[in-house]
């Protein structure tokens, strides 16, 4: 019976702390906001989905680029898989799971300062909104029938951190052709290999003006709309030449309506062969 008893608060432990937790820091050290002092620490992982259920859940709102807001008390949970250190993913996330990934759209800068690539956090839905921005499946508020970024503040409500950033859980999935995407992989991150840019010539560069440029590759020029897309704007990397020869190409893979694009995260997304 006293077995039982401690089984029992055992499990209740791990709920309420929802990470798996480094034994040399202790449990305290995740639970103390001088250590997390980002997002709410008194959020208890509880009905938990799948992302993929929840894109199945709110398909309709998605694929018709609306929003809806969530009443159903429900998590997801995480590892950031790309943020905005590099601007081009600006004011934006993204959260992968073992079924998929979606689109935090925040309304913040540096994101990637406390969101950084391989930190797992849980994000409690209840009062957010989900929907499609050109399809794509986004999490953040409703803007102009559709959706946008939520506030900052409200963000901060609404997630936790669950214990220190691993890199080593952030594995993009290897492919050879655009043919072999899906819907399902949209807001993961993928790793398209052995492919090339075209019009590179040692001085084009990623995006030339201030606007979002839309660049092409060799190995896909049977689908026009299919491409790596780069924001003049804000990405950091976007003035570099685009690399001439064959490239390993690592991204963010989401869509535009009937486009689909990859975001490249950093200019080190684009691995020279």
């Amino acid at each position: 019976m006293l077995k039982k008893f401690f089984t029992i608060l055992a499990i209740a432990a791990s709920i309420i702390s929802c990470g798996e937790k480094d034994e040399d820091l202790g449990e305290d050290y995740f639970l103390d906001p001088k250590n997390f002092p980002y997002g709410n620490n008194t959020i208890v992982c509880q009905n938990i989905i799948s992302i993929k259920e929840l894109k199945e859940k709110y398909s309709e709102v998605i694929s018709t680029s609306k929003a809806a807001e969530i009443l159903d008390d429900i998590q997801i949970r995480g590892i950031i898989t790309g943020n905005d250190i590099e601007s081009n993913l600006a004011n934006q996330v993204s959260l992968q799971d073992a079924t998929g990934g979606i689109m935090l759209s925040i309304q913040d800068n540096g994101l990637f300062t406390y969101l950084p690539v391989g930190q797992e956090i849980v994000v409690n839905l209840k009062d957010l909104y989900i929907g499609g921005y050109g399809k794509m499946p986004q999490i953040g508020a409703p803007y102009n029938n559709s959706i946008g970024r939520m506030n900052k503040i409200l963000w901060q409500q609404h997630f936790r951190i669950l214990a220190l950033p691993d890199t080593s859980k952030v594995k993009a999935k290897e492919i050879n052709s655009a043919s072999e995407l899906s819907e399902d992989d949209l807001g993961t991150l993928i790793t398209l290999k052995n492919v090339s840019f075209k019009d590179s010539d040692g001085r084009a560069v990623f995006a030339p003006s201030d606007t979002y440029e839309n660049r092409f590759l060799n190995e896909q020029q049977y689908s026009t709309n299919f491409v790596v897309r780069t924001s003049g704007l804000y990405a950091k990397f976007a003035k570099e030449p685009m690399p001439q020869g064959k490239v390993d190409l690592t991204a963010v893979f989401t869509r535009y309506n009937n486009t689909w694009q990859l975001l490249i995260r950093t200019y080190s997304d684009v691995k020279v062969l």
